[in-house]
């Protein structure tokens, strides 16, 4: 800029904007303003405002334009970036189902907080205490749940043929203590070395159709016959 010159304001007002893909049915990702001292990278898991909430979101791309009437990025999460290979899967399956493409990477992903929104589990385990004041409905649950073994309130509750009410007054005067109970499990381990299945002389035929299909990297169509 020469000495005099006035000042454009839609350069200032321009620089590079976050195209970030959300877990909404919207056809295309939001755009927003990266804020200062924070460096983004297509395939990065941002938070971002969404009205009047915050939700979380992939960095699709960054683009140039207009950014003085953009919300800013919150900042990135914990979750690890997306690969440029894992967004061209997410794109194709969002043009092949014609799928918002938020949704199909919602998928990909989880929200990184979920962890922190669930409710801690608790099971209960009998300590051997003898309530003040044993009713048979007291003494039915306690003996439903002899042993060491835990149980969880409403089972017990079912197994006793009582309300939970019952259970939480045993739990006040000590007869069960709660035991905190790990986050379930989101899957099934990983077995590396399962057993191969046995297939029938028609089932092997087949498998070998697909995998050359599927080395081939082309086109070709397969009728699949069976239960859905």
């Amino acid at each position: 800029m020469t000495a005099g010159a006035t000042p454009d304001p839609s350069r200032h007002a321009a620089g590079l904007v976050a195209e970030v893909a959300l877990p909404v049915a919207v056809d295309h990702p939001y755009s927003y303003l990266i804020p200062p001292g924070l460096a983004l990278a297509p395939g990065d898991c941002v938070r971002v405002p969404l009205g009047t909430r915050e939700t979380f979101g992939v960095v699709w791309q960054l683009a140039e334009g207009r950014s003085d009437n953009l919300k800013p990025v919150i900042g990135k999460t914990g979750l690890p970036p997306l690969s440029e290979s894992m967004r061209r899967f997410i794109q194709r399956v969002a043009d092949y189902t014609l799928a918002p493409i938020g949704m199909v990477a919602r998928m990909a992903l989880r929200d990184p907080d979920e962890e922190a929104h669930e409710k801690p589990r608790f099971a209960l385990r009998a300590t051997g205490t003898v309530p003040q004041r044993l009713t048979p409905t007291r003494a039915r649950v306690i003996a439903a749940a002899e042993g060491p073994l835990l149980f969880a309130k409403r089972d017990l509750a079912e197994r006793a043929a009582c309300s939970t009410g019952v259970i939480d007054a045993l739990v006040d005067e000590g007869v069960f203590e709660l035991i905190e109970l790990a986050p379930a499990g989101r899957a099934d381990p990983l077995l590396p070395d399962h057993g191969q299945p046995s297939l029938s002389p028609d089932q092997a035929a087949a498998a070998t159709l697909l995998r050359d299909g599927v080395r081939s990297a082309g086109f070709q169509p397969f009728l699949l016959e069976g239960v859905t």
